[in-house]
């Protein structure tokens, strides 16, 4: 997701407001209008999610590319990740120091990224701890931090909404309808809104009903409609119920 940041600017202060693409404000915040002011007022803006997100498809990348590589000089790099993938790289290069050259500078590369994103996955854990709301979240089995997190900025304020159905809606979970003369009836969910939070939420959702073995409410309910529906009609309905 894109992040947009609107400056009013006046003489003296300046009225700093951060937007995703979508429109919903993310940060508000006031700055004097003075360019150290606003530059050091923007590095404060905290998107820990976005960050790590990004760093995470960097890596896949970064590893991805590093295996073509290795594949093409026909070196296979086994199934793993992260320090098992780190020492198969290496151990394969060992004999092969003209392909080192070009190979360790990236491997180097997707350490340090995946250094940064466990650190910035330690912060949202630490932020998430600091808030009611996403400890609240965390208590439900198959909630973590990054969820959490994802679902308490998105919803932001729970005035927005007049109902809780209404959540479900705008998340996209919700099912459109097809009506025409005599013919009525429900189609695939809508898929509109925040596409992140909507897999977030239906990961959550499908484990609770494989994994998870913490007896609740929720998921007693999900598997009783398993039964009935099968488990991806389930999965969906359970992700709409964590509103």
């Amino acid at each position: 997701m894109k992040y947009f940041a609107g400056l009013d600017v006046s003489l003296e202060e300046t009225a700093i407001c951060v937007i995703d693409e979508s429109g919903r404000i993310v940060k508000e915040g006031r700055a004097a209008s003075e360019p150290q002011a606003l530059l050091h007022a923007l590095r404060k803006v905290d998107l820990p999610l976005e960050r790590i997100t990004r760093l995470v498809r960097i890596i896949t990348e970064l590893s991805n590319q590093i295996r073509g590589i290795m594949k093409t000089f026909g070196l296979l790099v086994p199934a793993g990740k992260g320090t098992t993938f780190e020492k198969n790289v290496r151990s394969l290069l060992s004999d092969h120091e003209e392909l080192a050259l070009i190979v360790l500078p990236m491997l180097e590369a997707w350490r340090g990224i995946r250094i940064r994103a466990a650190e910035l996955g330690r912060q949202l854990v630490a932020d998430a701890r600091q808030s009611q709301a996403c400890r609240m979240l965390m208590s439900i089995p198959g909630i973590g931090a990054i969820t959490a997190t994802s679902f308490a900025t998105a919803i932001e304020d729970p005035g927005n909404f007049k109902t809780s159905r209404s959540v479900g809606a705008w998340i996209g979970l919700t099912t459109r309808r097809y009506q025409s003369g005599e013919v009525d009836y429900e189609g695939h969910i809508s898929r509109r809104g925040d596409r992140h939070l909507r897999g977030l939420l239906h990961e959550a959702a499908s484990l609770i009903l494989t994994r998870s073995s913490t007896e609740s409410t929720l998921r007693t309910w999900g598997l009783q409609l398993r039964e009935r529906i099968g488990f991806k009609r389930a999965a969906v309905a359970v992700a709409r119920k964590w509103r």
